[in-house]
Order: C-alpha cells, then structure tokens, then sequence
C-alpha cells in the first residue's frame, strides 16, 4: 500500500515510513518518509506493525508516555485509513 509522505509527498509503502509526532503538547501526529522525521517522537510503523505483539506492545508503550493523546493518534489512524482502500 502506497501513501504520500506529509511532509514531502513523497509516495512510500506504508512500512518504509514512520508515524512521527512534532510536537506533543498538541498531540498531532503525521506519517513520513525517513527524510522528514523532524519530531520529538517517531517510530518505524514497520516494527508497529511487525506483529500483533509488536503493535499491542507500542500503543502500552505509547499510553505510559505523559504527554500521549490517545484521542489525537486515533483521529490520525481514522485519517490514516481514508488514505487508502482496505
């Protein structure tokens, strides 16, 4: 599956980029290439989505951080599927 990097438009697999969040007060996350993480927190979605373990084991990971709006990273997952066709 093909999406446009956010930052560059750049088309990429979904599992070359990253979900990369810039600033966590607002809690606004973006998908990216490996160019344009310029964020305070980004991770590969290839290791979130490596296995059903792997991804249970970053959303725990993501709701012990402080700063983690859980309600912002779905709205992001929500735009994310509108992106492409299941």
């Amino acid at each position: 599956m093909k999406l446009q990097c956010q930052i560059c438009g750049r088309d990429l697999d979904l599992l070359d980029g990253f979900f990369s969040c810039s600033d966590v007060d607002a809690g606004e996350w973006q998908f990216v290439c490996a160019d344009c993480p310029d964020s305070i927190y980004d991770f590969s979605t290839k290791c979130f989505f490596e296995s059903p373990k792997e991804t249970i084991g970053w959303l725990a990971h993501l709701y012990e951080k402080v700063w983690f709006k859980p309600d912002k990273f779905f709205e992001f997952m929500d735009r994310l599927r509108g992106s492409y066709e299941c």
